[in-house]
This record gives C-alpha cells, structure tokens and sequence, in this order.
C-alpha cells in the first residue's frame, strides 16, 4: 500500500512546502509517481474508499491450505468477491492456477489475487 497527496494548506505554510511553489510541489508529486509505477508496477491503483473495501475483505477472510506434491489448495471462508495474498512457493514451480491469478514479484514470492472461493495451483517440478 501506498498514499500520498499534497494537503491545501501544504501551498500556504512554508515549513510545508509553499516557498518551493505549486509547480515544484507538483513536479516532486509526479516524479514520486513516475517512480512508484516503475518501483512497483504491480501496485493496484485504488481510491480511499476502495482500498478501505480492500482491507475489509482480506481482514474477513480465513483460508485452509492443503499441499500435495501436484497443488496447492486454498479454500477461502468469508470470502466475498477478491482478496489479495502475497505467497511464497517453497517447493516446486507454480504452474496453471484456477480460482484466481498469480504474478511473480521476485524469487519465491508472489501475489495472488483470488477471484473465487477456492484455488488451485498446480506444481511442476
């Protein structure tokens, strides 16, 4: 998660930015941006009250792991519509996933964003 915004009163008060001027103030708000998206392209661009409904629905959600040496089964109680999990594969590589999407992030990390209530992730070795 991310949130930045330049406040009103950040362009009155000089402790806070206003001796720089708006089109400064805007430029370091942008080049920040510029730098978040290609930092982290895989950040979901969400509005307050979206990643408030985010937060709710992953603070809902319970899940039952099962690990054989073919899947990784997870079975999502409370779910509602999505939820968002960072996962890390230990053993094997994931291959065709049902139930949601996973997106590699680095080494064994990865996201996954469950679109059902359960999911499947098969291993290829």
């Amino acid at each position: 998660m991310n949130s930045h915004f330049i406040h009103p009163d950040d362009l009155l008060d000089e402790d806070r930015g206003a001796a720089l001027g708006w089109e400064k103030l805007k430029g370091n708000l942008s080049d920040y941006m510029d730098w978040l998206d290609d930092s982290a392209p895989s950040l979901r661009q969400l509005t307050g009250s979206e990643l408030s409904g985010a937060i709710q629905r992953y603070g809902a959600v319970t899940f039952t792991k099962t690990v054989t040496d073919q899947e990784i089964r997870l079975e999502l109680d409370n779910f509602y519509d999505e939820v968002y999990f960072m996962v890390r594969i230990n053993e094997g590589t994931p291959g065709d996933v049902s139930g949601g999407k996973l997106t590699h992030l680095t080494g064994n990390l990865y996201l996954l964003k469950a679109k059902e209530p359960t999911v499947t992730i098969e291993k290829t070795e």
